[in-house]
C-alpha cells in the first residue's frame, strides 16, 4: 500500500526571466512517485515539481511532498488533520521565491519570513543586490506601492526595474513609500447633490404601473445611506434599526429592475457608487452542502465597490454602502420542515440580517491554516431586501403551510400581511419578523403591458426601431401589433419579462430579408405579423 504523502500546490507568477514567485493555493494529500519527481492528488491529478516551474506552458506546481506520518512525529500529534493544519499554517506564514541561476539555468527556492528574515531551502550563493531587490518586493510598503498600482501592467513593469536594480533601489523605494490618498467618498445628499423629483420620473417611465413600489425602495435607499454614513448620527445610535424590505410580485413585474434602476441613476447622475449582490436564493444551501454561500455574496459584493483601491477599504465601503438581494426567497419556503434546502437556509440568513462578521477571501484549497490571508466583513449595516413571487399568498384560495385549501385561485386585492407569507407562503416567523416593511408590487395587465411597448424607456421594440434605424431600416407598427404583443405576453403569465422573446421571434423574418436580400428601406408590422413572422409590409 502506497504511503499517504501531503504537498503544497503552488500558482507561479513570471516576475522576470531570474525572478519567480509562487503562492499557496492549497495543501493535499495524495502520492509522491519520488523517482519520476511527481504527485498524484486524491483525484488522480498529476502535478510536476515546483523545480520544473520554468516550463512555460504550466502554471500549477507542487512543492515540499513529506509523508502524512512524518508531519504527525514533527507536529507532535496523532491527529491527522492537526498535523495538516499546522503544516498549512507555517506554509501560508512565508513568501516563496524561486531564483534561477544565469549560468547553469536552475532554480533555487527560498522562503521569506514575515519579518524579512531569508531562509536558504536549497543551497545557492544570494547576492546583495538581489537580497536587497527581494527585500524591496516584499517590504509592506512595496507591497502597498504596488496594490496602488491600476493595471498588471504597471505592476509587473515595477517589479520588473526592482529585480533588475542595480545603484537605484533606494530612490525607488523613497518614491514608491509616497502612496496616493483614496479619494474623498461622497453620499446622497438630497437637494444638493441627489435630485428626487429628476430620479423618479426617470424610474417611472422605465418601470411601469409600480409607482408605489419605486417610492418605497427609493425611501429606503436614501434614506439608508444618509444614515449609515452619518458618523454623528451612529455615534449616538450605533444600532439605528434599519428598514428591512420584503418585495413579492409575479415574475417580471420589476421586483429586480425597480432596485438596478436606483443603482444605475446613481451612478450616473451622482457619481455614487451602490455595489449590489443579486442572490438567487433557491442555489443558496446550508453548511456543509454544495452551492453558494454567504461568503460567496459578500466577496461579489465587495469586488462591485469601485471607488477604492485598497482591498480592506473597500470592505468597509461596502458594509455600510452595498446592497444584498435575496431573490427567489419564496422558493425556501416549504411544507417539509426537515428540508435542509428550504428552513435551514432560511435560518442561516438570520444572523446575516441580525448583523454578524463572516471570514471572506479566504484561501480556496482543502485545508487552511490560521495565518491565512482573509478578510472579515460585518453585514450590521448591510441594505438587505428580500423578494419572491409568492403566488400562493397573492391568491384567495385557502391553501395554507398545514395543509387544505379550496376555492378559486384569484389574486387577492386586500393588502398582504406578515401573517399571510407565514401561513400560506410557509415562511418562518422569525424569518419574516426581522423585515419592517412589505413592498407588494402589481400585477401587470394586458394595458400595462402595451403601456410597457409603447412608453417605457427600456421597450424593446422601441429599442429595436432605433436599433434598425441605425443599420438604415425604418420599422414601424399599428395599434394590432401591440395588442397582438401585449395579449401573447399576458398568455405566458411571465410579466413583462416575455416581450423581448416575443418581438425578438416576430421580427426575424423582416431583418433576415433586409439583411440578405436588402432592396427596402421601410417594414410595417401588425398583429397578423405576430401570429406569422413571414407576414409584413415591406417598401
Amino acid at each position: 500500500m502506497n504511503e499517504t504523502y501531503v504537498a503544497v500546490l503552488f500558482r507561479k507568477t513570471v516576475i522576470n526571466e531570474r525572478v519567480y514567485g509562487f503562492t499557496p493555493i492549497t495543501v493535499t494529500e495524495g502520492h509522491y512517485e519520488e523517482v519520476e519527481n511527481q504527485f498524484i492528488d486524491r483525484m488522480g491529478i498529476v502535478h510536476s515539481s515546483i523545480k520544473e516551474a520554468d516550463l512555460v506552458d504550466k502554471q500549477e506546481f507542487f512543492g515540499f511532498p513529506v509523508s502524512l506520518e512524518t508531519l504527525k512525529e514533527k507536529y507532535d500529534t496523532e491527529d491527522e488533520k492537526e498535523a495538516i493544519e499546522k503544516f498549512s499554517a507555517d506554509v501560508y506564514a512565508v513568501i516563496f521565491l524561486g531564483i534561477i541561476d544565469t549560468e547553469t539555468n536552475e532554480m533555487s527556492i527560498i522562503s521569506v519570513d514575515p519579518d524579512g528574515k531569508f531562509n536558504e531551502i536549497e543551497d545557492m550563493e544570494m547576492d546583495f543586490e538581489t537580497e536587497q531587490a527581494i527585500k524591496l518586493v516584499i517590504n509592506e510598503e512595496g507591497m502597498k506601492a504596488m496594490l496602488e498600482m491600476e493595471t498588471l501592467e504597471e505592476v509587473r513593469d515595477y517589479l520588473n526595474k526592482v529585480m533588475g536594480m542595480k545603484k537605484q533601489i533606494i530612490d525607488l523605494y523613497e518614491r514608491q513609500v509616497e502612496l496616493p490618498q483614496e479619494p474623498k467618498i461622497e453620499f446622497l445628499k438630497p437637494g444638493v447633490n441627489l435630485d428626487v423629483k429628476d430620479m423618479y420620473s426617470q424610474i417611472t417611465a422605465k418601470v411601469i404601473n409600480q409607482d408605489e413600489a419605486v417610492r418605497k425602495i427609493m425611501m429606503n435607499i436614501i434614506e439608508h445611506n444618509m444614515t449609515v454614513n452619518s458618523e454623528e448620527f451612529l455615534k449616538k445610535y450605533p444600532n439605528p434599526q434599519l428598514t428591512r424590505n420584503f418585495i413579492t410580485g409575479s415574475t417580471g413585474s420589476g421586483k429586480t429592475l425597480i432596485i438596478e434602476s436606483i443603482i444605475e441613476y446613481l451612478s450616473h447622475n451622482t457619481g455614487i457608487n451602490i455595489p449590489m449582490s443579486k442572490v438567487p436564493t433557491s442555489e443558496l444551501t446550508a453548511a456543509g452542502y454544495v452551492g453558494m454561500d454567504l461568503e460567496d455574496i459578500l466577496e461579489e459584493l465587495v469586488s462591485k465597490v469601485t471607488v477604492l483601491k485598497d482591498k480592506e477599504a473597500k470592505i468597509k465601503y461596502a458594509e455600510k454602502n452595498g446592497i444584498v438581494f435575496l431573490d427567489e426567497i419564496d422558493k425556501k419556503g416549504t411544507r417539509n420542515n426537515g428540508d435542509v434546502s428550504g428552513k435551514a437556509v432560511l435560518n442561516s440568513l438570520l444572523q446575516f440580517i441580525d448583523g454578524a462578521s463572516y471570514q471572506i477571501f479566504k484561501p480556496k484549497g482543502l485545508v487552511m491554516g490560521e495565518n491565512s490571508p482573509s478578510s472579515y466583513f460585518n453585514t450590521k449595516y448591510l441594505n438587505i431586501f428580500a423578494a419572491g413571487a409568492f403566488m400562493d399568498v397573492r391568491t384567495s384560495d385557502k391553501k395554507t403551510c398545514i395543509g387544505g385549501f379550496g376555492g378559486i385561485k384569484e389574486e387577492k386585492k386586500e393588502s398582504l400581511t406578515l401573517a399571510d407569507y407565514i401561513e400560506k407562503g410557509c415562511m418562518p416567523p422569525e424569518f419574516m419578523g426581522r423585515f419592517h416593511q412589505i413592498v407588494s408590487l402589481n400585477t401587470l395587465s394586458e394595458e400595462d403591458l402595451k403601456k410597457i411597448l409603447t412608453s417605457s424607456t427600456i421597450s424593446p421594440i422601441l429599442i429595436e426601431q432605433i436599433k434598425k434605424q441605425e443599420a438604415g431600416l425604418h420599422l414601424s407598427w399599428d395599434d394590432s401589433f401591440v395588442e397582438a404583443v401585449a395579449k401573447e405576453a399576458y398568455k405566458l403569465k411571465t410579466g413583462a419579462r416575455s416581450l423581448k422573446a416575443i418581438i425578438e421571434k416576430t421580427l426575424f423574418e423582416a431583418k433576415w430579408d433586409f439583411m440578405y436580400n436588402g432592396g427596402f428601406s421601410e417594414v410595417e408590422l401588425t398583429g397578423k405579423t405576430v401570429e406569422n413572422p413571414k407576414v409584413y409590409t415591406k417598401k
